[in-house]
């Protein structure tokens, strides 16, 4: 993520120092979601999955964009153990958690 420098630099480079504002609140805003998010990951990825798995299957419609996985609905069980391992790799949480509802 960028840092409250390189945004404030970035603006004046612009010549639109007033765009710093707005950008900066979309920054706490997405540290805040990134906290809460690493927050989440820490309790376990059983929690999460199964929350996902409730608003899929309360869902009439899905739509999935992914740039470097392939969708969870068309994963396999081997395929999604490993993008759990590495995802608790990543976010230094628990690689046992990342299985419990596979």
């Amino acid at each position: 993520m960028p840092s409250v420098k390189d945004i404030t630099q970035w603006s004046a480079a612009c010549g639109n120092d007033k765009a710093a504002t707005d950008l900066l609140d979309l920054l706490a805003q997405v540290q805040a979601t990134h906290w809460q998010w690493r927050h989440r990951l820490r309790q376990g990825h059983a929690a999460i999955q199964n929350d996902l798995d409730n608003a899929v299957r309360r869902a009439q419609h899905i739509r999935v964009v992914e740039v470097s996985v392939i969708p969870g609905l068309l994963q396999t069980p081997d395929y999604a153990r490993v993008i759990f391992a590495m995802s608790s790799h990543i976010h230094q949480t628990s690689p046992d958690a990342s299985q419990t509802c596979l």
